[in-house]
């Protein structure tokens, strides 16, 4: 099965893994792919834990192409319905939405999200879009990964990522 690149909209969502995932495959493996992967501009819109699950299990992953207007909002109302997502996940969401840069949002889109919609489209507050991007911008991998998983507040995360990296660590 070929590799295929994802959209970066789909990165703005972390993806699923430990006991999340293997559920995810158990499914697969037992009754097929559901829900079909959805293409965008020849990259993965909405599915790319799907169609790694696929490849594990060696199951046919198919494909419908995206026909709406709005990729962005897409994006965010399947994984906000689908997920049971903390504020400080969410906010961590917004602040990569933000920072996305023009025209990766669609090939149709030439616009570039602001804080306050960012936070609108994710129910959080831009205080917290802004917390959330310091701890992308300057947070250890560890750090990041914490946040997006729902174990750490982005609020403590951002004092935390004020400090150097290897104190980041030694605390997470």
């Amino acid at each position: 099965m070929k590799n295929i690149p994802f959209h970066p909209l789909a990165d703005i969502f972390p993806s699923i893994y430990g006991t999340e995932f293997v559920a995810l495959k158990m499914d697969i493996k037992e009754h097929g792919l559901r829900e079909p992967i959805v293409m965008f501009d020849g990259q993965i819109l909405d599915g790319r834990n799907r169609f790694r699950a696929c490849q594990e299990t060696g199951t046919e992953p198919r494909f419908v192409n995206y026909a709406g207007d709005d990729p962005t909002e897409y994006v965010i109302s399947l994984n906000l319905h689908r997920r049971h997502m903390d504020e400080s996940q969410r906010s961590t969401v917004a602040a990569k939405l933000e920072t996305l840069k023009r025209g990766e949002h669609g090939k149709d889109a030439n616009l570039h999200v602001s804080r306050t919609k960012a936070a609108e489209l994710l129910n959080v507050s831009e205080r917290s879009v802004a917390s959330a991007k310091k701890v992308l911008n300057t947070g250890a991998p560890e750090l990041i990964e914490k946040v997006e998983q729902g174990e750490i507040k982005v609020s403590e995360a951002a004092s935390i990522a004020a400090m150097p990296k290897e104190d980041q660590q030694e605390i997470v």
